[in-house]
Protein backbone atom coordinates (compact mmCIF):
# COMPACT_ATOMS: atom_id res chain seq x y z
CA UNK A 1 0.00 0.00 0.00
CA UNK A 2 3.10 2.08 0.62
CA UNK A 3 4.18 1.56 -2.75
CA UNK A 4 1.31 1.96 -4.73
CA UNK A 5 0.86 5.66 -2.48
CA UNK A 6 4.89 7.03 -2.37
CA UNK A 7 6.23 5.83 -5.26
CA UNK A 8 3.25 7.37 -7.93
CA UNK A 9 2.72 10.34 -6.04
CA UNK A 10 4.03 13.54 -8.20
CA UNK A 11 4.05 16.93 -6.50
CA UNK A 12 3.56 20.49 -8.05
CA UNK A 13 6.23 22.59 -8.04
CA UNK A 14 7.64 24.18 -4.69
CA UNK A 15 7.74 27.30 -3.11
CA UNK A 16 11.06 29.34 -3.75
CA UNK A 17 11.41 28.60 0.57
CA UNK A 18 11.36 25.49 0.46
CA UNK A 19 13.64 23.06 2.04
CA UNK A 20 14.28 19.40 1.11
CA UNK A 21 12.17 18.81 4.65
CA UNK A 22 9.48 20.93 3.79
CA UNK A 23 9.15 19.05 0.41
CA UNK A 24 9.72 15.44 2.21
CA UNK A 25 6.76 16.60 4.91
CA UNK A 26 4.38 17.60 1.50
CA UNK A 27 5.27 14.67 -0.08
CA UNK A 28 4.63 12.22 3.22
CA UNK A 29 1.10 13.94 3.82
CA UNK A 30 0.15 13.43 0.73
CA UNK A 31 1.16 9.79 0.33
CA UNK A 32 -1.11 9.33 3.76
CA UNK A 33 -3.69 10.91 2.13
CA UNK A 34 -3.45 8.46 -0.37
CA UNK A 35 -3.28 5.18 2.10
CA UNK A 36 -6.66 6.51 3.39
CA UNK A 37 -8.33 7.70 0.96
CA UNK A 38 -6.92 6.80 -2.28
CA UNK A 39 -9.29 7.79 -4.28
CA UNK A 40 -8.64 11.22 -3.71
CA UNK A 41 -5.17 11.17 -5.45
CA UNK A 42 -7.21 9.48 -8.15
CA UNK A 43 -9.37 12.06 -8.50
CA UNK A 44 -6.43 14.59 -7.93
CA UNK A 45 -4.52 12.75 -11.01
CA UNK A 46 -7.71 12.93 -13.33
CA UNK A 47 -8.52 16.37 -12.89
CA UNK A 48 -4.91 17.35 -13.18
CA UNK A 49 -4.52 14.71 -16.56
CA UNK A 50 -8.28 16.37 -18.09
CA UNK A 51 -6.49 20.55 -17.55
CA UNK A 52 -3.34 19.43 -18.86
CA UNK A 53 -5.01 17.96 -22.26
CA UNK A 54 -6.80 21.25 -22.57
CA UNK A 55 -4.06 23.11 -22.21
CA UNK A 56 -2.11 21.15 -24.88
CA UNK A 57 -4.77 21.67 -27.49
CA UNK A 58 -5.41 25.28 -26.47
CA UNK A 59 -1.98 26.47 -27.34
CA UNK A 60 -2.06 23.77 -30.57
CA UNK A 61 -4.94 25.43 -31.57
CA UNK A 62 -3.29 28.90 -31.42
CA UNK A 63 -0.58 27.83 -32.98
CA UNK A 64 -2.46 25.93 -35.74
CA UNK A 65 -4.56 29.18 -36.42
CA UNK A 66 -1.59 31.39 -36.32
CA UNK A 67 -0.16 28.85 -39.39
CA UNK A 68 -3.50 28.89 -41.49
CA UNK A 69 -3.13 32.96 -41.03
CA UNK A 70 0.33 32.90 -42.32
CA UNK A 71 -0.16 30.73 -45.15
CA UNK A 72 -3.97 31.66 -46.39
CA UNK A 73 -3.71 35.55 -45.39
CA UNK A 74 -6.93 35.31 -43.37
CA UNK A 75 -8.29 37.81 -41.08
CA UNK A 76 -9.03 35.59 -37.97
CA UNK A 77 -9.03 36.30 -34.09
CA UNK A 78 -9.08 34.18 -31.40
CA UNK A 79 -10.37 35.01 -27.38
CA UNK A 80 -10.34 38.97 -28.61
CA UNK A 81 -6.83 39.07 -30.04
CA UNK A 82 -5.23 38.65 -33.59
CA UNK A 83 -2.90 35.31 -33.89
CA UNK A 84 -0.45 37.54 -36.14
CA UNK A 85 -0.31 39.71 -33.16
CA UNK A 86 0.54 36.69 -30.54
CA UNK A 87 4.42 36.14 -30.36
CA UNK A 88 4.49 31.99 -30.41
CA UNK A 89 7.41 29.38 -31.16
CA UNK A 90 7.51 27.13 -33.53
CA UNK A 91 7.10 23.84 -31.41
CA UNK A 92 4.14 22.38 -30.73
CA UNK A 93 3.15 21.02 -27.12
CA UNK A 94 2.65 17.90 -26.04
CA UNK A 95 1.49 16.70 -22.36
CA UNK A 96 4.63 16.23 -20.79
CA UNK A 97 4.90 20.02 -21.20
CA UNK A 98 1.41 20.85 -20.54
CA UNK A 99 1.80 18.94 -17.10
CA UNK A 100 4.77 21.35 -16.72
CA UNK A 101 3.12 24.10 -17.26
CA UNK A 102 0.00 23.48 -14.68
CA UNK A 103 2.39 22.57 -11.82
CA UNK A 104 3.63 25.22 -11.63
CA UNK A 105 6.87 25.07 -14.13
CA UNK A 106 6.21 28.65 -15.11
CA UNK A 107 6.78 31.43 -12.69
CA UNK A 108 5.40 35.12 -13.55
CA UNK A 109 7.58 38.02 -12.53
CA UNK A 110 5.65 41.27 -13.23
CA UNK A 111 7.10 44.95 -13.46
CA UNK A 112 6.09 45.84 -10.18
CA UNK A 113 7.96 43.45 -8.51
CA UNK A 114 4.85 40.83 -7.62
CA UNK A 115 5.55 37.08 -8.61
CA UNK A 116 3.85 33.72 -8.28
CA UNK A 117 3.25 31.03 -9.92
CA UNK A 118 1.19 30.26 -13.03
CA UNK A 119 -0.62 27.50 -14.14
CA UNK A 120 -1.49 26.30 -17.76
CA UNK A 121 -4.58 28.33 -18.71
CA UNK A 122 -3.24 31.79 -16.59
CA UNK A 123 -0.17 31.32 -19.38
CA UNK A 124 -2.36 30.91 -22.45
CA UNK A 125 -4.24 34.08 -21.04
CA UNK A 126 -1.39 36.00 -20.58
CA UNK A 127 0.51 34.86 -24.21
CA UNK A 128 -3.03 35.53 -25.98
CA UNK A 129 -3.76 38.78 -24.67
CA UNK A 130 -0.05 39.58 -25.76
CA UNK A 131 1.03 40.12 -21.90
CA UNK A 132 4.09 37.78 -22.45
CA UNK A 133 5.64 36.02 -25.21
CA UNK A 134 5.29 32.14 -25.24
CA UNK A 135 8.41 30.37 -23.47
CA UNK A 136 10.95 28.51 -25.34
CA UNK A 137 10.87 25.57 -23.83
CA UNK A 138 10.46 21.52 -25.09
CA UNK A 139 10.54 18.47 -23.90
CA UNK A 140 14.32 18.01 -23.50
CA UNK A 141 14.81 20.77 -21.20
CA UNK A 142 11.42 19.14 -18.51
CA UNK A 143 13.16 15.51 -18.73
CA UNK A 144 16.27 17.25 -17.53
CA UNK A 145 14.79 18.38 -14.62
CA UNK A 146 12.41 15.32 -14.14
CA UNK A 147 13.64 13.11 -11.86
CA UNK A 148 11.58 9.77 -12.46
CA UNK A 149 11.95 8.18 -16.09
CA UNK A 150 9.46 6.02 -17.36
CA UNK A 151 11.19 2.76 -16.95
CA UNK A 152 11.18 3.73 -13.04
CA UNK A 153 6.90 3.53 -13.47
CA UNK A 154 6.80 0.79 -15.39
CA UNK A 155 9.00 -1.48 -12.87
CA UNK A 156 6.30 0.04 -10.56
CA UNK A 157 3.49 -0.89 -12.68
CA UNK A 158 4.70 -4.35 -12.95
CA UNK A 159 5.60 -5.02 -9.31
CA UNK A 160 1.89 -3.67 -8.33
CA UNK A 161 0.34 -6.19 -11.29
CA UNK A 162 2.17 -8.95 -10.21
CA UNK A 163 1.10 -8.51 -6.86
CA UNK A 164 -2.53 -8.43 -8.23
CA UNK A 165 -1.64 -11.57 -10.44
CA UNK A 166 -0.39 -13.52 -7.13
CA UNK A 167 -3.79 -12.90 -5.51
CA UNK A 168 -5.66 -14.44 -8.45
CA UNK A 169 -3.24 -17.51 -8.27
CA UNK A 170 -3.97 -17.64 -4.65
CA UNK A 171 -7.92 -17.82 -5.15
CA UNK A 172 -7.78 -20.41 -8.12
CA UNK A 173 -5.31 -22.76 -5.73
CA UNK A 174 -7.68 -22.22 -2.98
CA UNK A 175 -5.15 -20.57 -0.29
CA UNK A 176 -6.29 -18.13 1.87
CA UNK A 177 -6.59 -14.86 0.82
CA UNK A 178 -5.83 -11.96 4.05
CA UNK A 179 -7.70 -9.17 4.43
CA UNK A 180 -4.69 -7.20 3.96
CA UNK A 181 -4.53 -8.68 0.57
CA UNK A 182 -7.89 -7.62 -0.57
CA UNK A 183 -7.31 -4.11 0.46
CA UNK A 184 -3.96 -3.99 -1.32
CA UNK A 185 -5.78 -4.93 -3.97
CA UNK A 186 -8.26 -2.57 -4.26
CA UNK A 187 -5.40 0.17 -4.10
CA UNK A 188 -3.92 -1.34 -6.55
CA UNK A 189 -7.19 -0.99 -8.66
CA UNK A 190 -7.00 3.06 -7.96
CA UNK A 191 -3.42 3.31 -8.37
CA UNK A 192 -3.22 2.34 -12.10
CA UNK A 193 -5.03 4.76 -13.25
CA UNK A 194 -3.46 7.19 -11.13
CA UNK A 195 -0.44 6.03 -12.76
CA UNK A 196 -1.45 6.25 -15.94
CA UNK A 197 -3.21 9.82 -15.38
CA UNK A 198 0.55 10.81 -14.14
CA UNK A 199 2.65 9.25 -16.37
CA UNK A 200 3.39 12.40 -18.51
CA UNK A 201 3.70 14.37 -15.24
CA UNK A 202 7.16 15.56 -14.31
CA UNK A 203 8.18 14.28 -10.79
CA UNK A 204 10.37 16.02 -8.29
CA UNK A 205 11.08 19.23 -10.50
CA UNK A 206 12.72 21.82 -8.03
CA UNK A 207 12.99 24.88 -10.31
CA UNK A 208 10.95 26.80 -12.27
CA UNK A 209 11.03 29.02 -15.45
CA UNK A 210 11.04 32.77 -14.75
CA UNK A 211 8.83 34.85 -16.96
CA UNK A 212 9.66 38.40 -17.07
CA UNK A 213 6.94 41.11 -17.86
CA UNK A 214 7.42 44.43 -18.89
CA UNK A 215 3.86 45.25 -17.63
CA UNK A 216 2.71 45.67 -14.04
CA UNK A 217 0.15 43.10 -12.63
CA UNK A 218 -2.53 46.60 -12.29
CA UNK A 219 -1.85 47.11 -16.17
CA UNK A 220 -2.97 43.19 -17.13
CA UNK A 221 -6.10 43.75 -15.00
CA UNK A 222 -7.27 47.01 -16.73
CA UNK A 223 -6.56 45.61 -19.66
CA UNK A 224 -9.41 42.88 -19.07
CA UNK A 225 -12.85 45.07 -18.98
CA UNK A 226 -14.63 42.44 -17.40
CA UNK A 227 -15.16 42.97 -13.33
CA UNK A 228 -12.48 40.55 -11.40
CA UNK A 229 -13.45 39.47 -7.88
CA UNK A 230 -11.24 40.01 -4.96
CA UNK A 231 -8.44 37.55 -5.22
CA UNK A 232 -7.30 35.30 -2.83
CA UNK A 233 -4.42 33.25 -4.27
CA UNK A 234 -3.31 35.28 -7.36
CA UNK A 235 -4.09 38.16 -9.09
CA UNK A 236 -4.98 35.87 -12.20
CA UNK A 237 -7.68 34.18 -10.37
CA UNK A 238 -10.17 35.48 -12.56
CA UNK A 239 -8.97 33.13 -15.13
CA UNK A 240 -8.86 29.82 -14.00
CA UNK A 241 -10.63 29.81 -10.34
CA UNK A 242 -14.46 28.91 -10.04
CA UNK A 243 -15.33 27.24 -7.11
CA UNK A 244 -17.42 23.88 -7.69
CA UNK A 245 -19.10 22.14 -4.43
CA UNK A 246 -16.49 19.57 -3.87
CA UNK A 247 -13.98 22.43 -3.88
CA UNK A 248 -16.08 24.14 -1.44
CA UNK A 249 -15.96 20.82 0.54
CA UNK A 250 -12.14 20.23 -0.13
CA UNK A 251 -11.56 23.61 1.56
CA UNK A 252 -13.46 22.83 4.39
CA UNK A 253 -11.48 19.76 5.35
CA UNK A 254 -7.61 21.45 4.58
CA UNK A 255 -8.76 23.96 6.86
CA UNK A 256 -8.94 21.18 9.11
CA UNK A 257 -5.64 19.32 8.43
CA UNK A 258 -3.92 22.95 7.91
CA UNK A 259 -4.50 23.67 11.82
CA UNK A 260 -2.68 20.29 12.61
CA UNK A 261 0.11 21.06 10.50
CA UNK A 262 -0.71 18.94 7.26
CA UNK A 263 -0.31 21.36 4.65
CA UNK A 264 -1.01 20.94 1.30
CA UNK A 265 -1.07 24.13 0.02
CA UNK A 266 0.37 27.70 0.62
CA UNK A 267 -1.50 30.88 2.17
CA UNK A 268 0.86 33.55 1.69
CA UNK A 269 -0.65 36.40 -0.99
CA UNK A 270 -0.06 35.46 -3.57
CA UNK A 271 0.84 31.63 -3.28
CA UNK A 272 4.47 30.74 -3.56
CA UNK A 273 3.31 27.51 -5.26
CA UNK A 274 0.30 25.65 -6.77
CA UNK A 275 -1.49 23.30 -4.05
CA UNK A 276 -1.03 19.77 -4.52
CA UNK A 277 -4.07 18.84 -3.80
CA UNK A 278 -5.52 22.20 -6.15
CA UNK A 279 -9.80 20.31 -7.03
CA UNK A 280 -10.00 20.97 -10.57
CA UNK A 281 -13.22 21.03 -11.81
CA UNK A 282 -14.68 18.31 -13.27
CA UNK A 283 -17.66 17.88 -15.68
CA UNK A 284 -20.44 15.45 -15.35
CA UNK A 285 -19.30 12.33 -17.28
CA UNK A 286 -15.86 12.86 -15.58
CA UNK A 287 -17.71 12.15 -12.18
CA UNK A 288 -19.22 9.20 -13.60
CA UNK A 289 -15.66 7.60 -14.81
CA UNK A 290 -14.58 8.24 -11.31
CA UNK A 291 -17.51 6.39 -9.70
CA UNK A 292 -17.02 3.47 -11.57
CA UNK A 293 -13.38 2.78 -10.43
CA UNK A 294 -13.95 3.98 -6.83
CA UNK A 295 -16.64 1.07 -7.15
CA UNK A 296 -14.02 -1.30 -8.58
CA UNK A 297 -11.91 -0.72 -5.61
CA UNK A 298 -14.54 -0.77 -3.10
CA UNK A 299 -16.30 -4.14 -4.37
CA UNK A 300 -12.78 -5.51 -3.79
CA UNK A 301 -13.46 -5.29 0.22
CA UNK A 302 -17.01 -7.37 -0.16
CA UNK A 303 -15.13 -10.62 -1.15
CA UNK A 304 -14.18 -10.61 2.55
CA UNK A 305 -18.17 -10.52 3.77
CA UNK A 306 -18.20 -14.15 4.94
CA UNK A 307 -14.03 -14.29 5.63
CA UNK A 308 -13.70 -16.55 9.24
CA UNK A 309 -12.36 -13.70 11.32
CA UNK A 310 -11.25 -14.59 15.01
CA UNK A 311 -14.48 -12.60 16.40
CA UNK A 312 -17.89 -12.29 14.72
CA UNK A 313 -17.22 -8.76 15.76
CA UNK A 314 -14.77 -8.18 13.67
CA UNK A 315 -16.94 -9.78 10.79
CA UNK A 316 -19.75 -7.33 11.96
CA UNK A 317 -17.43 -4.19 11.43
CA UNK A 318 -16.22 -5.39 8.44
CA UNK A 319 -19.29 -5.77 6.72
CA UNK A 320 -20.32 -2.53 8.22
CA UNK A 321 -17.31 -0.43 7.10
CA UNK A 322 -17.64 -2.13 3.36
CA UNK A 323 -21.47 -1.02 3.31
CA UNK A 324 -20.77 2.63 4.90
CA UNK A 325 -18.08 3.61 2.95
CA UNK A 326 -19.71 2.27 -0.78
CA UNK A 327 -22.89 3.94 0.75
CA UNK A 328 -21.30 7.13 0.80
CA UNK A 329 -19.58 7.05 -2.63
CA UNK A 330 -23.37 7.48 -3.99
CA UNK A 331 -24.58 9.79 -1.27
CA UNK A 332 -21.73 12.31 -3.21
CA UNK A 333 -23.25 11.51 -6.30
CA UNK A 334 -26.74 12.00 -5.41
CA UNK A 335 -25.28 15.19 -3.92
CA UNK A 336 -23.06 16.16 -7.34
CA UNK A 337 -26.07 15.61 -9.33
CA UNK A 338 -28.10 18.23 -7.13
CA UNK A 339 -25.25 20.58 -7.36
CA UNK A 340 -25.48 20.00 -11.43
CA UNK A 341 -29.18 20.71 -11.49
CA UNK A 342 -28.81 23.48 -8.96
CA UNK A 343 -26.24 25.37 -10.84
CA UNK A 344 -28.15 25.36 -14.03
CA UNK A 345 -31.52 26.53 -12.16
CA UNK A 346 -29.86 28.84 -11.07
CA UNK A 347 -28.09 30.04 -14.20
CA UNK A 348 -31.69 30.01 -16.10
CA UNK A 349 -33.68 32.26 -12.96
CA UNK A 350 -30.39 34.50 -13.08
CA UNK A 351 -30.93 35.22 -16.89
CA UNK A 352 -34.88 35.37 -16.42
CA UNK A 353 -35.36 38.32 -13.88
CA UNK A 354 -32.76 40.65 -12.66
CA UNK A 355 -31.66 40.61 -8.99
CA UNK A 356 -31.09 44.16 -7.33
CA UNK A 357 -27.71 44.34 -6.01
CA UNK A 358 -27.14 44.16 -2.07
CA UNK A 359 -24.82 45.69 -0.07
CA UNK A 360 -21.89 43.39 0.87
CA UNK A 361 -21.42 44.59 4.16
CA UNK A 362 -24.95 44.90 5.44
CA UNK A 363 -25.55 41.27 4.07
CA UNK A 364 -23.11 39.47 6.02
CA UNK A 365 -23.63 41.80 9.15
CA UNK A 366 -26.99 40.25 9.03
CA UNK A 367 -25.90 36.71 8.07
CA UNK A 368 -23.34 36.91 10.89
CA UNK A 369 -26.01 38.04 13.42
CA UNK A 370 -28.09 35.18 13.49
CA UNK A 371 -27.58 34.15 17.13
CA UNK A 372 -27.72 37.67 18.88
CA UNK A 373 -31.33 39.34 18.12
CA UNK A 374 -31.35 42.93 19.60
CA UNK A 375 -34.93 42.66 21.16
CA UNK A 376 -34.06 39.63 23.15
CA UNK A 377 -33.90 40.78 26.71
CA UNK A 378 -30.30 39.07 27.34
CA UNK A 379 -27.57 39.69 29.95
CA UNK A 380 -24.09 41.62 28.99
CA UNK A 381 -22.62 37.87 29.73
CA UNK A 382 -25.12 36.00 28.12
CA UNK A 383 -24.49 38.03 24.58
CA UNK A 384 -20.64 38.31 24.77
CA UNK A 385 -21.43 34.47 24.70
CA UNK A 386 -23.68 34.20 22.16
CA UNK A 387 -21.41 36.65 20.37
CA UNK A 388 -18.38 34.25 20.73
CA UNK A 389 -20.77 31.12 19.56
CA UNK A 390 -21.59 33.59 16.82
CA UNK A 391 -18.30 33.66 15.65
CA UNK A 392 -17.16 30.08 15.85
CA UNK A 393 -20.12 29.22 13.52
CA UNK A 394 -18.74 31.75 11.26
CA UNK A 395 -15.66 30.89 11.25
CA UNK A 396 -17.14 27.88 9.59
CA UNK A 397 -19.45 29.09 7.40
CA UNK A 398 -16.74 30.92 5.89
CA UNK A 399 -13.38 28.50 4.76
CA UNK A 400 -11.03 30.91 2.61
CA UNK A 401 -7.69 31.77 4.14
CA UNK A 402 -8.80 35.22 4.92
CA UNK A 403 -12.25 35.13 6.50
CA UNK A 404 -14.15 37.14 4.90
CA UNK A 405 -12.00 37.68 1.62
CA UNK A 406 -14.15 36.41 -0.28
CA UNK A 407 -17.94 35.41 -0.99
CA UNK A 408 -17.62 32.42 -2.99
CA UNK A 409 -15.98 30.51 -0.23
CA UNK A 410 -18.88 31.06 2.01
CA UNK A 411 -20.81 27.99 2.57
CA UNK A 412 -23.63 27.43 4.86
CA UNK A 413 -23.31 25.42 7.41
CA UNK A 414 -26.59 22.88 6.24
CA UNK A 415 -23.89 22.21 3.65
CA UNK A 416 -20.84 21.96 5.57
CA UNK A 417 -22.02 20.00 9.02
CA UNK A 418 -23.32 16.96 6.60
CA UNK A 419 -20.60 16.38 4.30
CA UNK A 420 -18.10 16.73 8.07
CA UNK A 421 -20.37 13.97 8.97
CA UNK A 422 -19.62 11.91 5.74
CA UNK A 423 -16.02 12.63 5.88
CA UNK A 424 -15.51 11.53 9.25
CA UNK A 425 -17.49 8.29 9.34
CA UNK A 426 -15.58 7.06 5.69
CA UNK A 427 -12.45 7.92 7.46
CA UNK A 428 -13.39 5.49 10.66
CA UNK A 429 -14.30 2.81 8.14
CA UNK A 430 -10.97 3.24 6.02
CA UNK A 431 -9.46 3.35 9.44
CA UNK A 432 -10.84 -0.04 10.54
CA UNK A 433 -10.36 -1.57 7.67
CA UNK A 434 -6.26 -0.98 7.65
CA UNK A 435 -6.93 -2.19 11.53
CA UNK A 436 -8.28 -5.30 10.51
CA UNK A 437 -5.42 -5.90 7.82
CA UNK A 438 -3.15 -6.01 11.01
CA UNK A 439 -5.15 -7.92 13.92
CA UNK A 440 -5.96 -10.46 11.64
CA UNK A 441 -2.44 -11.68 11.50
CA UNK A 442 -2.93 -13.04 15.03
CA UNK A 443 -4.85 -15.56 13.43
CA UNK A 444 -4.54 -16.86 10.08
CA UNK A 445 -5.21 -20.30 8.49
CA UNK A 446 -2.52 -22.84 7.44
CA UNK A 447 -2.98 -21.93 3.74
CA UNK A 448 -2.43 -18.30 4.31
CA UNK A 449 1.49 -18.93 4.85
CA UNK A 450 1.89 -20.98 1.80
CA UNK A 451 3.01 -19.71 -1.95
CA UNK A 452 0.94 -20.19 -5.20
CA UNK A 453 2.97 -23.37 -7.04
CA UNK A 454 2.83 -21.85 -10.47
CA UNK A 455 4.58 -25.01 -11.28
CA UNK A 456 1.41 -26.30 -12.20
CA UNK A 457 0.47 -23.94 -15.05
CA UNK A 458 4.27 -23.51 -15.70
CA UNK A 459 6.19 -26.81 -15.74
CA UNK A 460 9.25 -25.50 -17.02
CA UNK A 461 9.33 -22.78 -14.15
CA UNK A 462 11.23 -23.40 -11.02
CA UNK A 463 13.37 -26.16 -10.30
Amino acid sequence: MFLCSWSLVCMNMPGSDEGDLKVLWRKLSLTGLGILCPEINFELATGQWIWARRCKKQFNALKDERDRITTGGAHQQRDGVKATEVTLTEKRWNMKMAFFADMGGFRLLSKDGMSFPLDGKQLYYLVTHGHISEPDFDSRMIQDKNKVDALLRTITLCQISYFMVNVVGRWAQDLAVTTAELTTVSYVLCSIPTAIAWWNKPADVRMPEIIKMDKTIQDVLDADRDSKPEWIWTPLDYVNRKEWWWSLVWHCYMNFLWNLHIRFGSRSKPIDRIPDSWQRELEREHLYFLLIVSTACFSVLFVGWNYDYPTPTERILWRAACLTMMIELYVLLVIAEAAFVYNKLKNYWQSRRHRPTVNDSSTAERQSSILVHPRLPLSKRWQDFMVRVDAILEHGRNISPAPGANKDLRVHLRFIIPMWVLGIVYCLGRCYILLEDLIELRSLPVSAYQTVDWQRYWPHVGS
